[in-house]
């Protein structure tokens, strides 16, 4: 429910909720939402006259795309090479599918949005990937990973504060079952939680790692680490082996019971 510090609206097929401690005036709650909406119209393949829709069709080439279909392209591109393939925009079946970046640029455009308007403390969750900022004056957040195997518990609570802005990603199977294109012979994972400075690598790497297994895990970690960059992982296997880094480890405040 809408109250003055807190804005939630359905789009992409998920709810969106933002919590802004000063609030926002009505055209700022306009404008940020009719970020989500506008990208759910052009990147939806559920929307027959999407721009998504006609791409991945082969009735419209990337070539000849609009500029925003182009960059959002260019990131999962980049990241399918980064991950060896591990995070991809190529469905099985055909066609091309630019689902896994384009909430996670939504949010990342929503978060530089608020840093414009000079807004110190929010958090932004979009299906449970969460984006942060914080101050040095502002609560620290406090995030919950729901645990898969019982998902009245919590995994884990995570403290998301001592940097400008701060992501935390989960993908899995809990909520839409076998929904990742997995590579195969890779580890069953059943979830994993990124935490990084950036929600799409977040996102993107959350996803990788559902994906290709502790292998993909090892790969991305000690890749983001070279980069200047580095993540914290947190996944769980289909035995029910907890894994994770031990950055994230030192920031779990709390687990599931």
């Amino acid at each position: 429910m809408d109250t003055p510090s807190r804005l939630v609206f359905e789009t992409m097929g998920t709810v969106v909720s933002l919590d802004v401690p000063g609030g926002l005036d009505t055209q700022q709650r306009h404008e940020l939402q009719g970020i989500f909406v506008d990208r759910d119209a052009r990147f939806s393949l559920y929307r027959p006259g999407s721009e998504a829709t006609a791409v991945s069709a082969g009735r419209l080439p990337v070539t000849r795309s609009s500029e925003a279909f182009r960059a959002a392209f260019g990131v999962a591109q980049d990241w399918y090479v980064r991950t060896d393939g591990a995070f991809t925009p190529y469905p099985p079946a055909g066609g091309m599918d630019l689902g896994g970046v384009v909430k996670a640029l939504a949010i990342r455009a929503a978060g530089e949005l608020l840093d414009g308007w000079s807004v110190s403390s929010w958090c932004l969750d979009a299906g449970g990937d969460v984006l942060v900022r914080t101050s040095a004056t502002s609560p620290v957040w406090v995030i919950g990973v729901v645990d898969p195997r019982e998902r009245e518990h919590l995994l884990a609570k995570v403290r998301l504060d001592g940097h400008p802005h701060r992501a935390v990603a989960t993908s899995g199977i809990a909520e839409r079952g076998e929904h990742i294109w997995r590579v195969p012979g890779g580890d069953h994972i059943i979830q994993a939680s990124v935490l990084a400075d950036d929600i799409v690598t977040a996102d993107v790497l959350a996803t990788a790692v559902v994906a290709g297994g502790r292998g993909t895990m090892q790969h991305v970690v000690a890749d983001q680490s070279s980069s200047g960059h580095p993540v914290e992982v947190l996944s769980i296997a289909g035995d029910h082996m907890v894994t994770g880094t031990a950055g994230f480890t030192d920031i779990i405040t709390s687990s599931a019971r």
